[in-house]
């Protein structure tokens, strides 16, 4: 039995970042009863900036308060809300999120857009969804490298389908999309049975944001994938990229990817049950030629260790087979 207490938000938060004490709000959402609270004269501020329904701050006095804050350590969240703008946020350079996964903004009726003035960084994925006249075309092109947007069903999103589940059998749905959102999991695809599961609707895919998993498929390699050039990873799976019991695949390389594997650390793959073509230093190397400028993890090891490693195991497993026989010989002997 686990008996440790969890930790609240506002700890984990303390626990993460570097915080003044001095620097703090510690109220769960914003409104004229609790902003008064806000360290006005700090411009690197930990806790949450949470504003619901009944957020009744105007926007001149969110202004008047936030007119210092450049880096906000924690969460962001706007939901249910009737502002019609963020631009009491335009002072706000940095958000450090990633430890609560928490920036998303929803059900936002009067929201038209997002005008954060001058983001730099953002260190979690962003959401933006069912802000029924919002205009994010504008904040998808200025940010779409920064981190991972999951920006639909507003009145205009960033351009890309979201995918929720993934079936062979309506494939066909994706056929004029080019960018591709959320995690692409295939599972039991099998191209050499009769009747044969036709790839050909993800061709035109040249954007991947999220995550990639395999799971009993007989995938040889990754050339379905014809025209995808840009692979970037988020942190709705543990891996970026999950193989598990596809025996046939020996290449993991894509075809046409040209610029680069957006990850935040190391670019996370994870092997399990698979041809053993493709647990090498090696395949390793050139996925990560592929890749540019992001370290791979192959199963949590750096590429040059996993040959030295499945060295020693065959080496360990020389010497105990030697001495087995050393044994038997000598049983032999004295009988």
């Amino acid at each position: 039995m686990n008996c440790a207490k969890e930790l609240t938000r506002f700890e984990r938060i303390e626990q993460a970042y570097e915080c003044d004490p001095a620097c703090w709000f510690r109220e769960d959402h914003i409104n004229s009863s609790t902003i008064y609270k806000w360290p006005v004269n700090c411009t690197d501020v930990c806790g949450l900036m949470n504003f619901y329904a009944d957020s009744d701050v105007t926007v001149f006095e969110l202004q008047h308060y936030f007119q210092n804050l450049k880096v906000l350590k924690g969460g962001l969240t706007m939901y249910h809300t009737k502002y019609a703008s963020i631009e009491f946020l335009e002072t706000l350079e940095e958000v450090y999120c990633d430890e609560l996964d928490i920036l998303a903004f929803a059900f936002n009726p009067d929201l038209e857009v997002l005008n954060f003035g001058d983001l730099r960084n953002i260190t979690c994925n962003f959401y933006a969804y069912n802000n029924t006249v919002l205009n994010a075309t504008s904040f998808c092109e200025k940010y779409v490298d920064m981190t991972v947007l999951f920006i639909y069903d507003n009145y205009k999103s960033c351009e890309g389908c979201v995918v929720s589940r993934l079936y062979s059998s309506d494939l066909q749905k994706y056929t004029e999309c080019k960018s591709m959102i959320n995690a692409m999991w295939f599972s039991y695809f099998y191209t050499d049975y009769d009747p044969p599961i036709d790839l050909s609707p993800l061709a035109n895919i040249q954007n991947l944001t999220g995550c990639l998993a395999f799971y009993n498929t007989d995938f040889k390699n990754m050339s379905f994938f014809e025209r995808l050039e840009n692979l970037k990873s988020n942190r709705y799976l543990n891996n970026d990229l999950s193989i598990e019991m596809c025996y046939n695949m020996t290449r993991l390389s894509f075809p046409a990817l040209k610029v680069r594997v957006f990850a935040k650390t190391k670019y996370q793959i994870s092997f399990q049950d698979n041809s053993d073509s493709l647990l090498n230093s090696a395949a390793c190397m050139i996925f990560m030629n592929d890749l540019f400028d992001t370290n791979v993890s192959f199963n949590g090891k750096e590429c040059e260790v996993i040959d030295r490693e499945k060295e020693e195991v065959k080496n360990s497993q020389g010497i105990v087979m030697g001495a087995w026989q050393l044994f038997l010989l000598l049983f032999i002997l004295f009988l």
